[in-house]
């Protein structure tokens, strides 16, 4: 990865700095992958967060109601609703979707289907969390 410089600005103790950051330039090849591609690098990032749970718990919440609000399609403030996700990508990240469920205990569960605003995305959301306790792990053989 290359680095490119961007100046700016901070609020400090002494008043206004310029600082400057390095931040990553993309070669062409990871702009060039596919949904899918990325949904499944999404999906190796995402289970190594049940190592660091504690720190993380609380934004799992917001990407998990992105990912319902995405499955439902987002609203063009007209009520129509428009750019439902593609039925490949979806599957494709159903696996990062369990990563980040098996991050959470069972308050942010309540906390979850509380922030849940539509009867539709609630469904959703139950049609994705049944689908992930059958992939659960029992005990039993």
């Amino acid at each position: 990865l290359g680095t490119n410089t961007v100046n700016t600005v901070r609020m400090g103790d002494a008043g206004l700095k310029s600082v400057h950051q390095q931040q990553p330039v993309y070669h062409q090849k990871e702009k060039n992958r596919s949904p899918i591609s990325k949904a499944v690098m999404l999906t190796k990032v995402f289970e190594s967060l049940p190592q660091h749970k504690d720190v993380f718990k609380k934004h799992v919440l917001g990407l998990i109601l992105d990912y319902t609000a995405a499955l439902e399609g987002y609203g063009n403030g007209n009520g129509n609703r428009r750019n439902r996700m593609d039925t490949s990508l979806k599957n494709a990240l159903l696996p990062a979707v369990f990563a980040l469920l098996n991050t959470i205990s069972e308050f942010e569960l309540q906390q979850l289907n509380t922030l849940l605003s539509t009867s539709t995305s609630k469904v959703l959301f139950r049609g994705i969390y049944q689908k992930y306790q059958t992939t659960l792990y029992k005990g039993q053989y």
